[in-house]
């Protein structure tokens, strides 16, 4: 088979053949592995994620109104940084998430009972909604979803997305009350 243009290679991914993805390797995957190795990634990460962009451009390009109105490597970067981002901004929620918990065990634990007044006047400067997530979820021990329930909002994945913003608010707020 001769080489490919971007819309040869979409038009036989169209007809159902992804043996043209292979014209899609050199050159794009060593920009995907740049961009996620600058932001640090491995080039085994950046593989992975290149194959998951290729396994959504043949999904894509299936769709009766899929229209390619860029070069074919541009709109697979972009898929993956896509990808990429999604999973670090998941990866660092959980690191985040187990930093306050750490924190919060160690605050109950220790005998330091100025840094955890300190806390809790950080927690009830945050309001409602914010406190009340903060309170039931970290010390209630309520699932997301029960907690979604009691106040109002659609889903426990809004819940653990809305105590995501209430646990930076915290921070910034706690940080001001330490050290101020």
């Amino acid at each position: 088979m001769k080489d490919l243009d971007d819309k040869e290679i979409v038009k036989e991914l169209k007809k159902g053949n992804p043996a043209v993805l292979k014209y899609c390797y050199d050159p794009t995957l060593k920009y995907v592995q740049s961009m996620v190795q600058k932001n640090g990634g491995s080039k085994d990460e950046a593989k992975d994620i290149f194959h998951d962009a290729l396994i959504i451009l043949n999904n894509n390009c299936k769709k009766a109104d899929f229209l390619l109105t860029s070069a074919l490597s541009t709109y697979i970067y972009a898929i993956c940084r896509h990808i990429w981002f999604n999973q670090k901004k998941k990866s660092d929620l959980i690191v985040e998430e187990a930093i306050l918990e750490n924190t919060t065990f160690e605050l109950h634990h220790q005998a330091d009972d100025s840094l955890l007044d300190q806390l809790l006047v950080a927690i009830n400067k945050l309001g409602g909604k914010c406190k009340e997530i903060l309170l039931d979820y970290y010390y209630g021990k309520r699932p997301y979803d029960e907690i979604a329930k009691d106040l109002g909002y659609s889903s426990g994945q809004v819940v653990r997305q809305q105590k995501y913003r209430c646990i930076q608010k915290l921070k910034n707020e706690f940080k001001y009350e330490h050290t101020g």
